[in-house]
C-alpha cells in the first residue's frame, strides 16, 4: 500500500496500533492524495489550483516568522480586544 508499512508491535492494543497507523498513513500523504483523485480536475483547473498555493507559500515566506502561523478566530478575537 504506497509503500506504508506498519506492523502491530508486541502488547499494542488496537486502538493505539490504529492511531499509529493514521498518523503514520497522514504524513505519507495518502489521504490527501485519495481525496484529490475521487474526482476528475481538468488541467486547467490544476495549474490555477498550483499557482494559488504558489501564490500563497509566497505570501506566507514574506512574512516574519511568528506570523507565518495561521491564526484561529480565537487568537483574532483575543487581538482585538488589546
Amino acid at each position: 500500500m504506497y509503500g506504508v508499512k506498519d506492523e502491530k508491535g508486541g502488547t499494542e492494543n488496537v486502538e493505539r496500533m490504529l492511531r499509529r497507523f493514521k498518523r503514520v498513513t497522514e504524513s505519507a500523504g495518502i489521504l490527501a492524495e485519495m481525496k484529490s483523485r475521487r474526482s476528475y480536475e481538468k488541467p486547467s483547473e490544476s495549474k490555477r489550483r498550483a499557482f494559488k498555493d504558489a501564490v500563497r507559500r509566497k505570501q506566507l515566506e514574506s512574512l516574519p516568522p511568528r506570523k507565518r502561523s495561521r491564526k484561529t478566530r480565537r487568537d483574532e478575537r483575543r487581538d482585538t480586544k488589546y
